[in-house]
């Protein structure tokens, strides 16, 4: 029997969606007749697991960057009247205090969330090296700190080792400060580099990533196993759906997530049929960042919609599929997401309902949504979303026939499993 070693950050049950697919792809490859043993900082619950699959819980440590997050909250917290400065000399002196209060929590925080994990977790995966002796190792980011702890656990050692990129990581973002510091520029790209050119290949979820992989590093062995979704966990459509224009919006609103072009939609929809406004709603669960969060509330009260639209926060797994279950579409944001296509698309598609995609026409999740039959929109497509909104209400929206076993995680692991078996020759090592 082959075995195969997985470190990744999330698994479950943490509930993070990165954690969704190792979950998915390792109960099926140990149905296939992998062994299958994770290292991950979620704590397991007993029983929860299949066959096959063995967790191996490493708890991260409090670091330093805890104390300066708690310090930072608490400052945050007291009034600010005897901090403050009259002039330009005093806002000068105030960009300054930002950016180095960036560079001091990059510092603190680099490589990445996962920082207090890593050690534990790279004396644990030495120590499975030995006792489990694994003939594949994945790692799986983000956080990416998951390959930094197989690239330290494997020193000396000639395992075939597979690197699974999620998002990219070497690469500034502009809603993401820390990937604007000196410190990240200086510590990132070569941790990068180090790590591609030590593994055995490189697994990259999508095929626009793939191949700006493949052009940034032609020497590196490249190949994309998209996400997927285990369907076996998917409620089918509710048989008690919400009545009306039932939207609903599942998933983290952070980065460039902007729901502006849907509550843009809404309000002309509204206006062009007043007999919707009693039974129109969109939904809105999950993590909302702070920055996004104030300007959702700008939209909502601009586009007149506090009647239309309830936030409901963070829900248990089981809560948010059954209101995705009850809606009669869900709303997919992609914007500037070019390499990247946000999970949450193929468990819409799983379980039934329309998504509705906004992204520009070009990046990964408009061709990965015009594939599994979702409706893709350009986020200045206000028209656009209008009408689809109408063709929902009306009872007139036709989904493209997919097969939904091309997105199911039974599926890929089979094309997983190949690759898989390649690496674990010896000839290949």
């Amino acid at each position: 029997m082959a075995r195969l070693l997985v470190i990744t950050y999330h698994f479950p049950p943490d509930g993070a969606v990165g954690g969704l697919r190792w979950a998915g792809l390792g109960k099926y490859l140990a149905q296939q007749g992998w062994e299958v043993c994770v290292v991950t900082a979620s704590k397991p619950t007993e029983g929860e697991f299949p066959a096959g699959v063995r967790v191996e819980f490493c708890q991260p440590r409090r670091t330093l960057n805890h104390v300066y997050r708690s310090i930072a909250e608490r400052r945050r917290n007291r009034s600010a009247d005897s901090a403050t400065f009259a002039g330009v000399s005093a806002n000068g002196a105030s960009r300054l205090s930002r950016r180095l209060r960036v560079e001091a929590a990059a510092l603190l925080e680099l490589p990445d969330v996962g920082r207090g994990w890593i050690v534990r977790a790279t004396r644990r995966t030495r120590a499975l090296l030995r006792s489990f002796r694994p003939d594949v190792v994945v790692s799986s980011g983000p956080p990416h700190s998951a390959h930094l702890v197989a690239q330290l656990a494997m020193l000396g050692r000639s395992i075939a080792w597979y690197v699974d990129l999620r998002d990219p990581w070497a690469v500034t973002n502009p809603h993401l400060p820390l990937t604007q510091t000196h410190s990240f520029e200086a510590m990132i790209p070569r941790l990068e580099r180090s790590t591609f050119r030590r593994s055995s290949k490189l697994i990259t979820t999508t095929r626009e990533l793939a191949e700006q992989y493949t052009q940034t590093y032609p020497r590196a062995n490249v190949s994309w196993v998209p996400n997927g979704v285990d369907r076996e966990l998917l409620p089918g459509k509710s048989s008690n759906p919400f009545e009306g224009l039932a939207l609903a919006s599942v998933g983290t609103l952070y980065l460039g997530r902007d729901l502006g072009p849907i509550f843009a939609a809404m309000e002309r929809f509204l206006a062009r049929n007043p007999a919707a406004r009693a039974s129109s709603k969109l939904r809105v669960a999950g993590f909302i960042e702070a920055e996004v969060g104030n300007r959702m509330s700008q939209q909502v009260a601009e586009h007149d919609l506090a009647q239309h639209v309830e936030v409901l926060g963070s829900l248990s797994r089981a809560d948010a599929l059954s209101l995705i279950a009850r809606s009669q579409a869900a709303v997919v944001l992609a914007q500037d997401q070019g390499l990247q296509i946000p999970a949450k698309l193929y468990e819409l598609v799983g379980i039934g309902v329309s998504p509705i995609v906004i992204t520009e026409s070009g990046s990964a999740t408009a061709r990965e949504g015009r594939r599994v039959g979702a409706i893709v929109l350009e986020p200045d497509d206000t028209d656009g979303i209008v009408r689809v909104f109408e063709r929902i209400w009306r009872g007139e929206l036709e989904r493209n026939a997919v097969d939904p076993t091309a997105i199911d995680y039974r599926t890929i692991a089979g094309q997983l499993g190949c690759l898989l078996d390649n690496g674990s020759r010896p000839a290949n090592r």
